[in-house]
């Protein structure tokens, strides 16, 4: 069996009135091929195709990108007997969507303020392979560490207050996001993976005159983290400083189909 490459990182752009791309390309012989896209076209030097193996590689950077990344190959055999038809392409999200809200406790000391001046995240895979025949990684043995230091705290870096009634969370102003949403590989949380948190904050109690210092250690709960659902983590500190961690919420969506 002879293998042809019929396209190789070939761009398709869409318009009102379909998918086109240029040059056109003609059907080899009674060649029948696998297709295989991937979107967003051109994610950068992060991001590899292996063609051979149906496969595609991906570094996560110490910025991870805010955009989806889905995969797709054919979905029915294609020959130069459907030479004049659609090939049709089942995508499928590649990535987890990971967020981090950082509260302050609005219980008995609502009316304290608190600053987030650093977090980081660690022990996150880094780097993987995505088959698109089966729709499973694989990873390598690479960690990836987050992290987002604030040097110039002002009044504006006060965090709202969250307060939990049995599980549910009552909010109010905004939190801190000190990521923002971050596309991550699906990766399961467990005894032996377990994803750690660092705080390091300042706290200014009600008519107190300076501000506290203060850092929360822990780790994410366990849980396996899957392409195309939505992971928003509720942290809520306590003022109370000999108790770091008041809760830590974990909320679950899916995104739907691509």
């Amino acid at each position: 069996v002879q293998n042809y490459v019929l396209m190789d990182n070939q761009e398709f752009t869409y318009t009102g009135g379909g998918w086109t791309y240029i040059p056109l390309i003609y059907w080899k012989d009674d060649t029948e091929f696998t297709f295989m896209a991937i979107y967003p076209y051109g994610l950068g030097n992060n991001f590899t195709v292996d063609t051979a193996n149906r496969a595609i590689n991906l570094v996560v950077s110490e910025t991870p990108s805010t955009v989806d990344y889905l995969a797709a190959e054919n979905v029915t055999d294609t020959s130069e007997d459907g030479y004049n038809t659609t090939v049709p392409l089942q995508f499928k999200h590649m990535l987890t969507s990971v967020t981090l809200n950082i509260w302050r406790d609005g219980g008995k000391h609502q009316n304290d303020q608190m600053r987030i001046t650093k977090v980081t995240l660690s022990n996150i895979r880094k780097n993987g392979s995505y088959s698109s025949a089966t729709d499973t990684w694989t990873y390598g043995g690479d960690k990836l560490t987050l992290e987002m230091v604030n040097t110039t705290l002002s009044d504006s870096d006060n965090i709202g207050a969250a307060t939990n009634n049995n599980g549910s969370l009552t909010t109010g102003g905004i939190p801190a996001k000190p990521f923002g949403t971050m596309m991550l590989l699906p990766q399961t949380l467990n005894s032996s993976n377990l994803v750690s948190l660092k705080i390091e904050y300042q706290l200014k109690r009600q008519n107190a005159a300076s501000w506290e210092t203060a850092e929360l250690e822990t780790v994410l709960p366990a849980i396996t983290w899957i392409a195309g659902q939505q992971y928003t983590y509720n942290v809520v500190l306590s003022s109370v400083m000999d108790i770091t961690v008041y809760y830590i919420q974990t909320n679950v969506d899916p995104w739907g189909t691509p």
